[in-house]
């Protein structure tokens, strides 16, 4: 009887145990693996999203500048002219070189300042354009008994000026200081200036002359970015005007007596200012 007893009671020992350890494997877990079962989930890991650089080249960003504001520029222009008489063209070369600090006095279109908006549209892929306007007016008053004196140069015929551009482009940020910003567009410039000549000697007056001149060039450039403030870049590099076709032409009362072809290379150093947001 006694035998018989023992022999049940070590029976349920053993089955109270073997749950006991069925229940403590599944709460625990075995040789350091997660318990299994939907209650368990495992915490993400928390990686913080790195900065963007603040500078220009992001998605989504206006770049509001002044371009040409000053450099060096050397121009090489070719004119083609026809003899009216001999009815043979003709080619002069011109070379100019104009160097300024904050101001350029050169009547070329590559030293025009222009003002210039572009837009970042994806990961530093740029599309923008640059705009000119200027016009002049010029009148004289004083003795009309006297002779009239020619116009020194300060004053500047009546006339008026128009460039026009469009372009695209890649900026990179190093960092948020330095970058690089390469461009490719084509631009558009009108000019048209109308004076009159008189003798110095006799005081005739010759005129008015019409003087119209246009020039198309393809515009390369390769800046390198200085933005020592937020919101704030200076650019400069190396640009190249090629001439793709333009012209000049004169007129008298309506009747155009002079007329060349033109192309019109300028290629130099380059100063802007921006600001992007």
């Amino acid at each position: 009887m006694k035998k018989t007893f023992s022999l049940a009671l070590s029976g349920a020992m053993a089955l109270s145990s073997s749950a006991a350890l069925a229940q403590g494997v599944q709460a625990q877990g075995t040789a350091g693996f997660p318990p299994a079962g939907p209650q368990y989930q495992p915490a993400p890991a928390y990686y913080p999203a790195p900065k963007p650089i603040e500078n220009i080249g992001r998605t989504g960003q206006f770049i509001f500048g002044v371009e040409r504001i000053t450099g060096l520029f050397l121009d090489r222009q070719t004119i083609t002219y026809r003899d009216p008489v001999t009815l043979q063209h003709q080619d002069f070369k011109y070379k100019a070189t104009s160097v300024g600090l904050l101001g350029v006095d050169s009547n070329s279109p590559a030293a025009l300042p222009r003002f210039a908006l572009d837009y970042v549209i994806f990961q530093g892929i740029t599309v923008g354009g640059s705009f000119v306007l200027s016009t002049r007016d010029l009148s004289s008053s004083g003795d009309k008994t006297a002779q009239t004196p020619i116009a020194p140069p300060s004053a500047s015929p009546d006339g008026l000026t128009f460039l026009v551009g469009g372009r695209a482009g890649y900026a990179y940020a190093f960092d948020s200081t330095w970058g690089i910003w390469g461009r490719a567009g084509l631009s558009y410039t009108s000019s048209s200036a109308e004076s009159a000549f008189v003798d110095p000697d006799t005081g005739t007056v010759f005129g008015p002359f019409l003087r119209k001149s246009h020039f198309t060039n393809v515009n390369l450039d390769i800046l390198a970015t200085l933005s020592p403030i937020e919101h704030i870049v200076i650019t400069g590099g190396p640009y190249l005007d090629i001439g793709a076709e333009g012209g000049y032409s004169v007129e008298r009362a309506g009747y155009e007596f002079d007329s060349r072809d033109a192309k019109l290379t300028s290629f130099g150093i380059s100063i802007n200012a921006a600001g992007y947001f």
